[in-house]
């Protein structure tokens, strides 16, 4: 009877766990639905909007929608709206997709959508021509979804940016045109004036083509740094996880090490080596890694946490625990002390574990910071 109770107390114990897990938090979202007009920008009221898990919802009379999220575990925080609207087209976010932050209890997020009866034909071809150079980097899958929003973005709002400078300058051209049409004869001075102001349309014109190819490729080139920095600190600090447990894990069975058979001897100096060079690739890279994560996430308090950990783990984990805890039982194993490398293997044990498991949080946590900033 006594194992059947204990039974039921860990089954009562652990299910209010499992079903508080489906559903970690909410985020508080607010949308704000803006339309492009000319060279500004007003309130789309009651626009249809289609969010995912939760269907089709209406703005109301200013352009705005807000609702409640849920963040869930091992999910990607990518929320995904459509604009229901055969004359509107959304500029941005990429997709109508949503990287959310679980970190925050609050987001604001801004839609922009152009009439595209409305726009001007110079602007459809560089919004079309943008969308084929997203999918063209879609397609290469080396960029995230956050990054490829990002990019869309950047973009978006230089070419709207020239757009509004190319409407003024024609407007110029049209006033002046309007006030010359009553002469029947222009000036050379006249003339100019107007060859100047078209010069000045087909300058912005090129300007924006190639400020556009420009900013794309150095977005990519620093989205793929920032990448490949991602892999290399995820990497080297899993890596070092691994092999600092695979020293923990081997405290309990260290007397074994002085039995003549089996594999203690082996296993011992291997993990040992191998732990060697977990740390030393760690300790060569990790400045260039806090540097990198500054740089390429342009975050310094991002890269401070970063810094944060690799301080723990140099210090409070190799320096003053693995390091001298190593030599110690080197020491006792070449002096053939059995009992007494076991009384040090069992003392640092439990405080192993402890750091072992902040070190293990602390990873983690600074890993999907740096994955949901991407």
């Amino acid at each position: 009877m006594k194992f059947a109770k204990t039974q039921i107390l860990v089954l009562l114990l652990f299910l209010p766990i499992f079903s508080f897990a489906q559903v970690l938090d909410y985020i508080d979202i607010q949308l704000n639905i803006f339309e492009k007009l000319d060279n500004k920008t007003k309130p789309l009221p009651n626009a249809k909007l289609k969010i995912s898990e939760m269907g089709e919802v209406q703005a109301d009379d200013f352009g705005s929608y807000s609702f409640k999220y849920p963040v869930r575990p091992n999910e990607d925080p990518i929320l995904s709206i459509a604009l229901l609207s055969d004359v509107h087209k959304t500029l941005k976010p990429l997709d109508g997709a949503i990287v959310l932050n679980p970190a925050k209890d609050k987001m604001t997020i801004d839609f922009f959508v152009v009439n595209v009866a409305k726009v001007s034909p110079q602007f459809k071809k560089r919004i079309k021509n943008l969308e084929n150079r997203i999918a063209s980097l879609k397609a290469k899958e080396e960029l995230t979804q956050g990054q490829l929003i990002a990019l869309n973005e950047v973009l978006v709002d230089t070419i709207m940016f020239f757009e509004n400078n190319r409407k003024r300058l024609e407007s110029e051209m049209n006033q002046l045109k309007e006030n010359l049409s009553s002469l029947e004869n222009l000036t050379a001075e006249q003339k100019q004036k107007i060859e100047e102001q078209n010069a000045k349309i087909e300058f912005l014109n090129e300007k924006v083509d190639k400020l556009t190819t420009d900013l794309e490729a150095a977005l990519e080139k620093r989205y793929l740094r920032q990448n490949e920095y991602f892999k290399n600190i995820s990497q080297s600090l899993l890596q070092y996880l691994q092999r600092v447990k695979d020293i923990r894990d081997q405290l309990p069975h260290i007397k074994e090490y002085f039995k003549i058979k089996g594999d203690m001897q082996a296993n011992y100096n291997s993990n040992n080596q191998k732990y060697n060079k977990a740390f030393t690739k760690l300790n060569t890279e990790y400045q260039n890694y806090i540097e990198g994560v500054e740089r390429y996430w342009d975050n310094k308090t991002l890269a401070k946490e970063l810094e944060a950990v690799y301080k723990y783990l140099l210090t409070g984990v190799h320096l003053r625990q693995i390091y001298p805890l190593v030599n110690e039982l080197n020491n006792e194993i070449r002096k053939s002390r059995p009992k007494k490398a076991e009384k040090i293997a069992n003392e640092a044990y439990p405080d192993m574990v402890v750091n072992i498991r902040k070190l293990e949080k602390d990873v983690n946590k600074i890993l999907t910071k740096l994955r949901l900033n991407l």
